[in-house]
């Protein structure tokens, strides 16, 4: 069981079932009214042939390649300013700028992402190394648009200038949200398998290579958008061509066995360049891991959730998790009722669909507005190759949705920015020449980026000075317990895996990093306690990495906001009053204990994880309910606070998962502190359960 959704009692798996029947009734409609014509399916099953390929010459391949290479230089900073001036610029102090920061200064002092430290998003670190970054960044983003021609131009059926406004169109909403480019990065896959023709081959085309590059650049974002999203465009992909084109089931498995050969070789290469820079073990606990991921990331969804504010009358609330059943529903009435007219624009939006579908479920987790990014791409490229003079709708609905974009783009400047990069884009090119002879500067940038007093502003500046005076200028093996991760900068320390512990907080992450510091042998740590993120306190969110900190370490100084803890020596006494004044009383641990199935498990009597629980019985009266329960020990009495659940009577406290039970004695008295409810301590077989 794991700790945020549990903590507020908002499980979000609910929300995510939801989506998915959601999607699953949307599609089944049609999938009925082609099944219902069997006959019309076979006939044209016994006939049908794979689809011949457009050709396409030398001259539009020339204006398609000169085209992205345009556009692509309109996205081209200014690299003079990014990489001489910028770095010395830190951005403004926030929970991410630190975690990025840190992550920065980690790679460009050889640190390897995954195999020294926790680094969520594949490969993209390369974007942040110094200086050439900023260049890979670029030639990402042209490699996207590269592959972004290419089958918009055959979907299209060759409008070669209409592709070249898709093209720019993208280049304008990745300057509104540059969150476009991670998921972004997945449409490739799903649109060059749609122009590739999903299941129409025998063998292998050069097609197949195109949709193999689409899945390296989908896969350097990172197995999971390769894996999910990209996949999840795939799949509509292939609903769309199996309500277009009936053909035997022989057929699909053969060419589905051919145009997997290209995946499973990117997949390949993906385990192999884990073995190569020895992040196999990191990665796989990481990505085996994404539903628990998922649930230590989960939010109040009844405050701050998807669904938070919605009602019967659809409002702009309600636009994010409206939009993925739009855009499918879109790309299925173009597939089934605009045949042959459509001009591609069914599989771009079931390939949107798809994959923003795949976002929906994790929006259902921690809303963030990515969701709306390539759908609103979609649209706009369907407006774009659909318009006509003679389809005044189209004109009419494309028109609508052009103003009501300008209207949204417009309000953070986008198309002004846009088309002073536009204007720019010369000079920025003049400018990334010129830094071939800026060599020595780049070297003394690359030393200063970093340096404390850049950074002069943020709260956390001040804690090294600090750590300094308590330390008499000798800073030993240290970690942070919370979130200073800058602080591994400043003190030029690798961090214990995790730079901070909202990402921390599954087992195994928990483990890895007492492991790290263990081999390190931590003398300190430096406690952060004002800080959580998404209102779950990070003793209840990470229980094992405190207890850690509990049983081995002592308070030796404090200054606002901050504790500094020493390793205890042999036989120091514990200053219980100081560890009680720094940890709620009682302690909240919210509705953890009501959804745990710690009651359940079986009876033991010794083993690894044969641990104690304090089994909470009573009816409440109504749902958040106060339930308390008192545990005395050494030190005195440690009271514990969980809130009821309506309709459950029985509730799990795991003793081990609490602050104080490292210093509280072998036999502590667990009495229950409301009136109506009974205590019994039982051993039982918790496995890694967290609680």
């Amino acid at each position: 069981m794991r700790p945020s959704a549990a903590y507020f009692d908002t499980p979000y798996q609910g929300n995510q079932i939801a989506a998915i029947l959601g999607v699953l009734v949307l599609v089944a409609v049609p999938v009925a009214i082609a099944l219902g014509g069997r006959a019309a399916r076979a006939q044209a099953a016994a006939s049908w042939r794979p689809a011949t390929t457009p050709p396409l010459s030398r001259r539009t391949l020339l204006l398609l390649g000169l085209a992205v290479l345009l556009v692509a230089l309109t996205l081209l900073p200014d690299l003079q300013d990014v990489l001489l001036k910028a770095p010395l610029v830190p951005t403004d102090h926030s929970w991410d700028g630190a975690n990025f920061t840190t992550w920065h200064w980690l790679q460009q002092r050889g640190a390897v992402a995954m195999r020294d430290y926790w680094f969520p998003y594949g490969y993209t670190w390369a974007f942040d190394a110094y200086p050439l970054g900023p260049v890979w960044a670029w030639l990402y983003k042209l490699a996207i648009l590269g592959l972004l021609a290419w089958p918009l131009w055959r979907l299209s059926g060759g409008r070669t200038l209409r592709v070249v406004v898709c093209l720019v169109a993208f280049a304008l909403l990745l300057t509104w949200q540059s969150g476009l480019l991670r998921y972004g990065s997945a449409l490739p896959v799903g649109l060059c398998y749609a122009a590739l023709g999903p299941a129409r081959h025998r063998r292998l085309t050069w097609e197949h290579a195109i949709f193999g590059v689409a899945c390296v650049v989908a896969g350097f974002a990172g197995a999971d958008v390769l894996g999910a999203y990209a996949m999840g465009a795939v799949a509509f992909v292939l609903l769309g061509e199996w309500l277009r084109s009936p053909r035997p089931w022989r057929q699909w498995v053969r060419g589905l066995a051919v145009d997997a050969v290209p995946v499973i070789a990117v997949v390949a290469i993906i385990l192999l360049s884990w073995v190569v820079t020895g992040s196999t073990e990191g990665n796989l606990r990481f990505y085996g891991g994404l539903n628990a991921v998922s649930a230590a990331s989960a939010n109040d969804q009844i405050h701050f959730g998807a669904q938070s504010g919605l009602h019967l009358v659809p409002g702009l609330r309600s636009t994010p998790i409206a939009v993925t059943f739009l855009v499918v529903l879109a790309g299925i009435l173009q597939t089934l009722w605009n045949r042959g007219r459509d001009r591609g624009t069914a599989a771009i939006l079931l390939a949107a669909g798809g994959l923003t579908f795949v976002v929906l479920v994790k929006f259902m987790v921690r809303p963030v507005d990515q969701i709306l990014f390539v759908p609103l791409l979609a649209f706009a490229w369907a407006g774009i190759l659909l318009v006509t003079r003679r389809a005044l709708l189209v004109v009419a609905a494309a028109g609508a949705f052009a103003g009501s974009t300008f209207a949204l783009v417009q309000t953070s400047d986008s198309f002004t920015t846009y088309a002073e990069a536009v204007r720019d884009a010369p000079a920025h090119v003049g400018s990334a020449f010129g830094l071939l002879g800026n060599r020595k500067q780049l070297a003394q940038v690359a030393d200063h980026r970093f340096d404390l007093k850049l950074f002069y502003k943020w709260p956390e500046a001040a804690l090294p000075g600090a750590i300094h005076k308590l330390t008499n200028g000798q800073t030993p093996p240290f970690a942070v317990l919370g979130d200073w991760a800058l602080l591994y900068v400043w003190l030029n320390q690798t961090p214990p895996w995790q730079i901070e512990l909202y990402d921390a907080s599954r087992v195994a992450e928990q483990n890895a990093m007492i492991a790290a510091m263990e081999k390190e042998n931590l003398q300190l740590l430096v406690w952060r306690m004002d800080f959580n993120t998404d209102g779950v306190p990070y003793s209840v969110r990470n229980p094992i990495l405190y207890t850690w900190a509990v049983r081995n370490f002592s308070p030796v100084g404090e200054v606002p906001t901050t504790a500094f803890l020493a390793r205890r020596k042999p036989g120091q006494p514990v200053n219980y009053e100081w560890w009680r004044a720094h940890f709620p009383t009682p302690y909240d641990i919210g509705y953890v204990p009501s959804m745990s199935d710690g009651a359940s498990l079986p009876a033991c009597t010794s083993g690894k994880g044969c641990v104690s629980y304090a089994i909470v019985r009573g009816r409440p009266r109504k749902t958040g309910e106060a339930i308390v329960l008192n545990v005395d020990g050494r030190g005195g009495r440690y009271p514990v606070l969980m809130r009821s659940r309506g309709g459950r009577d029985t509730y799990a406290v795991r003793l081990d998962r609490m602050w104080f039970w490292p210093i509280i004695g072998p036999h502590p008295r667990i009495t229950s502190g409301t009136p109506g409810y009974t205590v019994q301590v039982r051993r039982v077989d918790a496995g890694t359960d967290l609680y």
